[in-house]
């Protein structure tokens, strides 16, 4: 049986879905910190596979956002200590 799927969704498809290559990216980290990510339960796909795992791209937005603020928490300590 083939679903019939409108052009609207395909566009969502697209746009909303990802791959651990284009999360790691998007994130500008490596495949293996990604895989490390869902290890620790930071990042959560939304499909996993052995050869492919797919992520929602709204997730990965707002992962890159706390990994950005906590990095600059990070960056302001250490300054501070030397």
């Amino acid at each position: 049986m083939r679903m019939n799927i409108t052009p609207e969704l395909k566009k969502w498809l697209a746009q909303e879905l990802m791959i651990t290559k284009d999360v790691a990216a998007l994130l500008g980290v490596s495949n293996a910190r990604v895989k490390a990510l869902v290890k620790d339960g930071r990042l959560i796909p939304i499909k996993s596979e052995e050869k492919c795992t797919i992520f929602l791209r709204s997730e990965v937005v707002i992962l890159k956002e706390e990994l950005r603020i906590n990095r600059s928490k990070f960056m302001k300590k250490d300054s501070k200590d030397k």
